[in-house]
C-alpha cells in the first residue's frame, strides 16, 4: 500500500489511531513525581508577566470564594479596584489602536452603509412593482392609463395620509 491509498474494509477493523501524550507509553500512568516535574517546567516558561497574572487571577478566586466573609468595606474596596483595573484595560486597548485597524473599521463601516443603502432601494423598487401590478389586477388599473408603479405608490401614500 501507499501513502495515501484508501484503506481495505478488511484492515478498517484491525486500524488503531492514538492521540496521547508524545513519549507516552501505552499502559504506564505518570507518576506524581512526573507530573510536578512538568508542571515546573511549563510555570518555567511562563514570563514574570505571566506569573502576575497568573497570582492575580488565584488571589481573585480565593477572595471570591471567601465573598460571604468579607466585609462591606473590603468587598467594595475589591471590587472598586476590579472596576479600575477594567476601566484602564479598555482605555489602553483605545490607545493603541493603530490607524490601519481604525481605517479598516471605517472602510468596513462605509461599505456596509452603502449596501445597506442599495438593499432598501432595490427592495422598494420591487415592492412598488408588486404593488402596482397588484392593484391592476385588482382595479383594473394599468400603465396605458397612466398608472405607474411610483404613481401608484404616491396615490397610496395620499390616500393613506387622508
Amino acid at each position: 500500500m501507499e501513502l495515501g491509498d484508501p484503506i481495505p474494509m478488511s484492515d478498517v477493523e484491525n486500524y488503531l489511531e492514538h492521540y496521547g501524550v508524545k513519549g507516552m507509553q501505552w499502559g504506564k500512568r505518570r507518576s506524581r513525581e512526573a507530573l510536578a516535574k512538568a508542571a515546573a517546567k511549563r510555570e518555567a516558561k511562563l514570563t514574570e508577566e505571566q506569573r502576575a497574572d497568573r497570582a492575580k487571577k488565584t488571589e481573585r478566586v480565593k477572595l471570591a470564594g471567601s465573598r460571604r466573609t468579607l466585609s462591606d468595606s473590603d468587598l467594595d474596596a475589591i471590587v472598586e479596584r476590579m472596576s479600575k483595573e477594567k476601566k484602564l484595560v479598555d482605555l489602553v486597548k483605545a490607545d493603541t489602536t493603530s490607524a490601519g485597524s481604525k481605517f479598516a473599521k471605517d472602510i468596513s463601516s462605509a461599505a456596509g452603509n452603502k449596501l445597506a443603502r442599495n438593499l432598501a432601494v432595490g427592495a422598494a423598487a420591487v415592492t412598488s412593482a408588486v404593488i402596482a401590478k397588484k392593484l391592476d389586477n385588482k382595479f383594473g388599473f394599468s400603465e396605458k392609463a397612466g398608472l405607474t408603479p411610483d404613481r401608484a405608490i404616491s396615490l397610496i401614500t395620499k390616500a393613506g395620509k387622508g
